[in-house]
């Protein structure tokens, strides 16, 4: 009798390749923005580098570049460079450098540090779902106060929240931090007024 034969599973792929691939991809465009310092680059020329099937992998791999453990490099946009349209980077001369391994914020504290700092940027004061005077959306990143490749921890006593804006800005308030305390102090000097703007602005972000 004719032994049937047998289905053999398809080969999976093997666990490290996907991340060796990034890594290649990572240095090609890092390669690339270092060959072009301060030079105005569109999505298609960085698309073109990796030369991938799928679209996003440039961003993806540009947005590592920027975190301490790829190098925390600066790579501008239109959201800190009002000369910039969407889709345009410029990433300013600097050096290559040493990738510092570093620890991921958890969901649960970005979540009460969002809720802590009601949902507004700790350096330029703006909240979730207003605009920039340029017409752009806000949105909201949680960073570190003391950067991690600095011995900061990812929890709530050393995060806080920035916009987009600031965030990629590297803007670090440091000590400049609002305290209940210091807040009220100068809010009961204001006049009626400007006290009303306030509870308009607290109002918007609260009871969404």
């Amino acid at each position: 009798m004719a032994r049937r034969a047998s289905k053999r599973a398809p080969e999976q792929a093997k666990g490290p390749a996907q991340p060796r691939k990034a890594a290649r991809d990572r240095a090609r465009l890092l390669d690339f923005f270092l060959q072009h310092p301060d030079e105005v680059l569109g999505n298609e020329a960085l698309r073109g580098v990796l030369g991938d099937v799928r679209t996003d992998s440039w961003t993806r791999r540009l947005r590592e570049l920027r975190e301490p453990r790829y190098g925390g490099y600066t790579v501008q946009s239109h959201l800190d460079r009002d000369d910039l349209r969407p889709g345009q980077y410029v990433f300013p001369s600097q050096p290559r450098r040493v990738p510092v391994r570093g620890v991921r914020i958890s969901a649960r504290v970005r979540g009460e540090v969002l809720y802590r700092d009601a949902q507004t940027c700790q350096a330029c004061g703006l909240a979730r779902g207003q605009t920039y005077p340029d017409g752009r959306r806000v949105t909201l990143h949680v960073a570190h106060n003391v950067a991690d490749s600095h011995g900061g921890r990812p929890d709530v006593d050393n995060c806080f929240t920035l916009c987009a804006r600031c965030n990629q800005a590297e803007s670090n308030i440091g000590p400049d931090r609002p305290i209940l305390s210091k807040a009220m102090e100068q809010v009961r000097r204001l006049p009626n007024h400007e006290k009303r703007e306030i509870l308009a602005f607290l109002k918007s972000v609260l009871e969404r």
